[in-house]
């Protein structure tokens, strides 16, 4: 064996036979400590100044904003009062040609006051039964209610909307008439009857044939 190979078998066994290193982890705390202080302090001091400038521009806005409202309130009030108008108007105008349609239950007419239920419920059957729910007794029942709620809701919107109309004296420029509104009212009524007579056939017709559910039209 030469010089070589001993010298560095020699190194070998002395590296094994040494001591780990120690390792202050103190130190290593107190280091993340003061590098966690300087990075919050950068960081505070970077963004403080924009954060004061961002409310800088925020009050500046504000005070621009306000004096800008106050400079053209009465232009922004008249705006206002024509878009309200027209919105009004546009509304109006729709529900009144939805309320003009002649399949309207509230237009429907009974021919004997003493067989409006069997009329009614001829009706009924009539305008909702297709040849491809011949079989289903429950879809005309509940089509049927669901026009007479949305009928109703226009009824009493268009109504409303005519007494806004009235108040700030706009009615004569407008789709709305005091004769429509009597009208309209009339018509009100005349659903509330149509659908009074439904509620009570169903009622009744449940009493008497013990059922919940799945009414059907009586033969």
């Amino acid at each position: 064996m030469n010089k070589l190979s001993v010298l560095f078998f020699a190194c070998i066994i002395f590296c094994l036979m040494a001591e780990p290193p120690q390792i202050n982890y103190n130190n290593i705390n107190i280091y993340n400590q003061t590098i966690s202080k300087e990075l919050f302090q950068y960081l505070r001091n970077k963004f403080d100044g924009k954060y004061a400038l961002l409310q800088e521009k925020q009050s500046t806005l504000c005070v621009q904003s306000k004096t800008w409202l106050l400079a053209n309130k009465l232009k922004i009030g008249i705006n206002s009062c024509i878009i309200g108008y027209v919105a009004l108007q546009v509304y109006g105008t729709y529900l009144r040609y939805q309320l003009s349609r002649p399949n309207c239950w509230s237009l429907w007419k009974q021919y004997n006051d003493h067989l409006i239920t069997e009329q009614l419920l001829a009706a009924i059957q009539q305008r909702y039964t297709t040849p491809a729910t011949v079989a289903d007794a429950i879809r005309p029942l509940i089509c049927f209610m669901k026009d007479i709620e949305t009928e109703e809701k226009q009824l009493r919107a268009f109504i409303v909307i005519g007494g806004m109309l009235e108040k700030i004296y706009l009615a004569p420029f407008s789709c709305y008439n005091p004769e429509l509104k009597k009208l309209f009212e009339q018509r009100l009524e005349h659903l509330a009857v149509i659908k009074t007579t439904f509620l009570t056939w169903m009622s009744d017709y449940k009493l008497k044939t013990g059922l919940s559910t799945n009414p059907a039209h009586p033969e």
